[in-house]
C-alpha cells in the first residue's frame, strides 16, 4: 500500500454553465489517468491495486483504503471487523444510465462496495474484481446477521447487490427508519438531510462527481472520498441514532428486532408487484389484482353467449361474484369440469377433451 491522491487541480467556478463544467471535468479526469496508461507506463512503474489516503473535514483523520486486490480487502476486514463489531456502514456506487428504460437502456452493474466504521473506510473497486476471488471474509461479514449493515436506503443497495453480484447483505438497517421512529423526518430522510440535522455535518454531493463514471480505474481522490465518505457518515448516523432511541425508551417493551431486516432482500417494488397467474399482468397491490380478476371474469362470461349452456355458466358465475365471500374470486373464467383458468373464454378444443374424458369415465 502507499499513500494516494495529490490535490489537483482546483475546480473552476462556470457561473452555473453545466456545459462547460461537465467539459471541465472530463478533460480533467483524461489527463489524471494520462499518467496511469498502461501502454505508456513500464510494467514496474503502472498503478498499484491499492492506494491509502486520509479523507477531509468532516471525518478528518480517517483512513480510507482503496482496492481492486483482494488480499488487501481481506486484511482490511480482519483489521478492522471482529467478533465484538455491532454494526459497520455501507454504500454502493455504479455508473449512471441517463438513456430511459423506455428507450433501451439497461441499469449499469454495481462498481463499487463501501464499508466503514468509527476510524477506516474500505472502498472496494469490484467492477475490476473477479466474483469468484473475493475474499472469504467479505462473504461471511456481510452475510453475519449479526453485524448490521447500516446506511441510508439500505433495501435498495441490497437488492441491487444482490442481483449483480449474488452477493447476499443479511442483517440491514435503514438510518431513514430510525429517523421516521424518532420522527426527525420533518426536513426528510435522506443522507444529506439527516447528516445535517442529526451530526451537523454538511454532505458536498456535486453532480459532476455523482453522476461520474465509477467504473474506470483507478478513481479520482474526489471520487474515492464521495464514496468513502457516504458510507462512514451512515455508520456515524446508526450509532447517534441508536442512542437517541434508547434514551427516549420507545424501544424498551418491543425491543429493535422490527428496525432490523434479514433474509433476501426484496425491495419495495418488488415486494408491492403481485403478478395474476392467468396472464402475466403485474400490479401494486393484491386488492388491484383481485378488482382485475373480477372485472376480467365478468366480462369473459358477459360476452361468451354463444350456447345455452355458456350463458347458463355466465349466469351462475356472476351470482356467485356477487355473493358475499370470505374467499378471493376466481382468476378469469375456469373449466367447470375440470377447474383449469383461461384467459378470457374455455377453448373448444379444451372443451372437446373434457367432454371426452367425461364418456370414458375418466373424471
Amino acid at each position: 500500500m502507499e499513500e494516494f491522491y495529490k490535490t489537483g487541480t482546483k475546480r473552476p467556478s462556470f457561473n452555473g454553465n453545466r456545459k462547460r463544467a461537465h467539459q471541465w471535468t472530463e478533460r480533467n479526469e483524461r489527463e489524471k489517468r494520462a499518467r496511469y496508461s498502461d501502454h505508456l507506463i513500464p510494467i514496474s512503474r503502472r498503478p498499484i491495486a491499492t492506494r491509502v489516503f486520509t479523507l477531509p473535514s468532516p471525518a478528518s483523520g480517517v483512513e480510507v483504503v482503496y482496492t481492486k486486490c483482494p488480499n488487501d480487502a481481506d486484511l482490511w476486514i480482519h483489521k478492522n471487523i471482529n467478533s465484538s463489531t455491532l454494526a459497520i456502514g455501507m454504500d454502493i456506487e455504479w455508473r449512471p444510465q441517463f438513456i430511459p428504460k423506455k428507450l433501451g437502456g439497461k441499469e449499469n452493474k454495481t462498481a463499487t462496495l463501501q464499508l466503514a466504521v468509527n476510524h477506516s473506510c474500505l472502498v472496494l473497486h469490484l467492477f475490476h474484481m473477479r466474483l469468484d476471488l473475493l475474499p472469504r471474509s467479505l462473504l461471511n461479514v456481510l452475510g453475519n446477521i449479526r453485524i448490521l449493515k447500516v446506511g441510508s436506503g439500505i433495501s435498495g443497495d441490497a437488492v441491487k447487490l444482490l442481483r449483480d453480484t449474488e452477493i447476499l447483505c443479511n442483517g440491514r438497517s435503514d438510518t431513514q427508519v430510525y429517523a421516521k421512529v424518532l420522527a426527525l423526518n420533518q426536513d426528510g430522510t435522506g443522507l444529506k438531510k439527516l447528516a445535517k440535522t442529526i451530526l451537523g455535518i454538511e454532505l458536498d454531493k456535486p453532480k459532476y462527481i455523482s453522476l461520474s463514471n465509477w467504473e474506470l480505474f483507478p478513481l479520482t481522490y474526489e471520487q474515492a472520498s464521495y464514496a468513502a465518505l457516504d458510507a462512514w457518515v451512515s455508520f456515524k448516523l446508526f450509532v447517534e441514532l441508536k442512542q437517541r432511541l434508547h434514551k427516549s425508551g420507545l424501544v424498551r417493551k418491543t425491543g429493535e428486532q422490527h428496525l432490523i431486516e434479514t433474509g433476501v432482500p426484496m425491495g419495495k417494488k418488488a415486494e408491492a408487484m403481485v403478478s395474476c397467474k392467468s396472464c402475466g399482468k403485474k400490479y401494486k397491490s393484491k386488492a388491484a389484482l383481485l378488482e382485475h380478476i373480477e372485472v376480467k371474469s365478468h366480462q369473459s362470461h358477459v360476452v361468451d353467449d354463444t350456447t345455452e349452456k355458456e350463458e347458463s355458466h355466465s349466469r351462475d358465475f356472476v351470482t356467485q361474484l356477487n355473493e358475499p365471500k370470505a374467499e378471493p374470486p376466481l382468476e378469469h373464467v375456469d373449466c367447470k369440469k375440470c377447474g383449469k383458468l383461461f384467459l378470457n373464454k374455455v377453448s373448444k378444443n379444451h372443451k372437446r377433451k373434457c367432454k371426452g374424458k367425461g364418456e370414458s369415465g375418466e373424471l
